[in-house]
């Protein structure tokens, strides 16, 4: 006997068999028929979840966010900014719970934060202002005591600060501290630039750095023009000097020799050999005949 294949009986019959059937596909059955699905069929079909095996192989999504990222382009997942390449084996310099510059968002700008994770290939780093940022390894510089901080080819010293550089101006005159603890040891310099919340500070001895600015106190100079060293001076500390004689006096971090040329309260008026005139307070000055060079 030969029964003719009948499409719409059959698709009741194979429907009929899989009502009690949650993952029942309507499309595939109407495929195996030849016909397409009504629209009503199609509208009151229940969204069918995927099963383990299907999760499992489908391959990972890649957000833009970190493909942007990725770019070295900064933006946002989660709380924390995303900013450049991921780089794993260039972590490793980098301590957690130790500071860091870095230039946030790609900027120009350096920023200081403390390193509080790693992951991804990146840097989670909190900055001082409050910001988050997970950031490439490449786009940041160790900072503090052990760091290696390097801005503009200037050895970085002391924390940033924009709200005290700014109170700085190229072309004043400081005498800064080169290091946190400095053991009293201060030089003379001038503002090169202000930059990135430090002073970039040229050194009249030669050395140029990137320093926090409340290591270097301004040097108002006096009406005469002289740098003043020290005070206030005391009277009774100038008085066993002389006019016109020889004195060794610390000046920053050197002993400087030179010639009192008179007395201002309790400091003396040296012009030193080397061309530098002070107003310095006697306790910083020797007899240049007590000092052996």
């Amino acid at each position: 006997m030969h029964f003719a294949w009948r499409p719409r009986a059959s698709l009741r019959a194979f429907c009929f068999l899989c009502v009690f059937c949650a993952s029942c596909d309507l499309q595939k059955i109407a495929d195996l028929a030849g016909e397409a699905p009504s629209s009503a069929a199609s509208s009151s079909a229940s969204p069918v979840a995927a099963s383990p095996s299907t999760s499992a192989s489908a391959p990972p999504t890649t957000s833009a966010a970190h493909v942007a990222a990725d770019a070295g382009h900064a933006s946002s997942a989660g709380a924390r900014i995303v900013t450049g390449s991921t780089d794993p084996a260039a972590l490793g310099p980098f301590e957690l719970n130790r500071k860091a510059l870095c230039r946030r968002k790609n900027e120009a700008v350096w920023w200081s934060g403390w390193v509080r994770g790693k992951e991804g290939g990146r840097l989670l780093v909190d900055y001082d202002d409050g910001v988050k940022e997970a950031i490439g390894p490449s786009l940041c510089q160790r900072h503090g005591p052990e760091g290696t901080a390097v801005l503009d080819g200037r050895p970085v010293v002391g924390n940033q600060d924009f709200p005290g550089a700014a109170k700085y101006a190229a072309g004043e005159k400081v005498r800064c501290a080169r290091q946190l603890n400095s053991g009293g040891n201060s030089f003379f310099g001038a503002v090169n630039e202000v930059k990135n919340g430090f002073l970039y500070v040229d050194f009249d001895d030669g050395p140029k750095m990137a320093l926090d600015p409340s290591y270097c106190p301004k040097r108002a100079p006096r009406a005469d023009g002289r740098d003043v060293n020290g005070g206030p001076g005391r009277p009774d500390d100038v008085k066993r000097f002389r006019v016109d004689e020889r004195v060794a006096c610390k000046s920053g971090a050197k002993d400087l020799v030179g010639t009192v040329k008179g007395f201002d309260g309790g400091w003396l008026l040296v012009d030193y050999d080397n061309g530098r005139k002070e107003a310095v307070i006697g306790s910083l000055c020797l007899h240049a005949t007590e000092v052996k060079f």
